[in-house]
């Protein structure tokens, strides 16, 4: 049995990424299990929200817990969504969401799940940001000790 880590974090790649490993596999689906991993963040009101002269208030408990619990929420349909699709192919499909750096996350569950390969769209936060941190995708092919697939953007034909 093949196994798989799928990192997917609700872009439209996520489909594309479904679509090329079901056409990868093909009929093996069935032998392959994969992992569905998306890597939460809680997003906090930003930048854009602050006004000449108004000073935001740092948010409450309550604020928080509304945050984590809607980020909850958005991430379980994430990994549902490419559990749905994968399943539709044939493969053996669990799914998880953890919370953390994006590129350690990844490292870390392929290791504790015994990963044989990592899967993952080539996504980038940005040319400047990738300058200065590096791509997520780049930071787990440089770290990892096994194989990673970093699948097209554009879906199969």
């Amino acid at each position: 049995m093949t196994r798989i880590l799928l990192a997917v974090d609700g872009s439209g790649q996520d489909v594309s990424s479904v679509e090329w490993l079901g056409k990868l596999f093909g009929d093996e689906a069935a032998t392959v299990e994969i992992t569905v991993l998306h890597v939460a963040h809680l997003r906090m009101p930003g930048p854009s929200s602050i006004r000449l002269g108004f000073v935001p208030r740092l948010p409450s408990r309550e604020d928080l817990e509304g945050i984590e619990s809607q980020t909850r929420i958005e991430a379980d349909e994430i990994v549902n969504s490419a559990k749905e699709d994968l399943e539709n192919y044939g493969f053996m499909v669990n799914t998880m969401v953890e919370w953390g750096p994006t590129p350690d996350v990844i490292i870390e569950v392929a290791e504790a799940n015994n990963s044989d390969m990592i899967a993952m769209g080539r996504h980038g936060a940005g040319r400047v940001t990738d300058l200065i941190a590096g791509s997520v995708s780049g930071r787990v092919i440089r770290r990892a000790g096994i194989p990673v697939l970093i699948l097209r953007a554009e879906p199969p034909e």
